[in-house]
């Protein structure tokens, strides 16, 4: 899972990494609540894997508001059609692994959606509940696991490269393209890297911890 745009309103500018854990984690509840989730776009590779991305605006902006109403996409209904499709929460019958790449923000968008939009939690513990019990224990961030990877360059892009691994059908427009390749990372990296255990990244999460 990803997100097409980082969705920064408060502190764009500052560095994250001079900051503390509690100050990340309410600069990323301020950033999201104050942010509204527009629409989600989904690719479905062969199965069991799913990958989608989800597009971010200011909730004021009602022109575009306006305009995915008219276009047929019902906003507050983003949210159950997730519950309701058995990926979420824990009623999916099955462990699920899910896979993001810097994915603290995406992780707090898709909390945003499930919740119907409500608040984030007032600290990390509370966020991390949250993940473990929409998202179960098995998520991974590809940010996170390339730090462990010796000589890894930063950015998905150059990971990717670095990897070999090509933008899905050749398009770089393919609606969930940076997903699948932040996914089809993790994959060789379990494998190959990490010789199939994967468990110290477990919830780890890239601009959060």
């Amino acid at each position: 899972m990803n997100a097409t745009r980082p969705g920064l309103v408060h502190a764009a500018g500052q560095d994250l990494n001079s900051m503390t854990v509690a100050q990340r984690d309410a600069l990323m509840k301020a950033n999201v609540d104050g942010l509204k989730p527009l629409q989600v776009v989904g690719l479905r590779p062969p199965r069991p894997l799913v990958a989608w991305e989800f597009n971010l605006a200011d909730p004021h902006d009602q022109k575009a508001l306006d305009y995915l109403a008219n276009r047929g996409v019902d906003l507050d209904m983003l949210g159950a059609l997730l519950m309701a499709s058995g990926l979420i929460g824990a009623g999916h019958g099955r462990p699920l692994s899910w896979i993001t790449y810097a994915g603290a923000y995406y992780v707090a968008y898709l909390l945003k959606i499930v919740t119907g939009g409500a608040p984030l939690p007032h600290d990390v513990a509370g966020f991390v509940g949250g993940m473990q019990v929409y998202l179960g224990q098995q998520v991974y961030d590809v940010a996170t696991m390339a730090a462990g990877c010796p000589g890894m360059p930063v950015g998905l892009d150059r990971i990717a490269a670095s990897l070999r691994i090509h933008l899905p059908w050749g398009s770089p427009r393919l609606a969930g393209a940076v997903c699948v390749r932040a996914l089809l990372a993790f994959r060789i990296w379990k494998h190959g890297e990490f010789g199939g255990n994967v468990e110290r990244f477990r919830g780890l999460l890239q601009g959060l911890q």
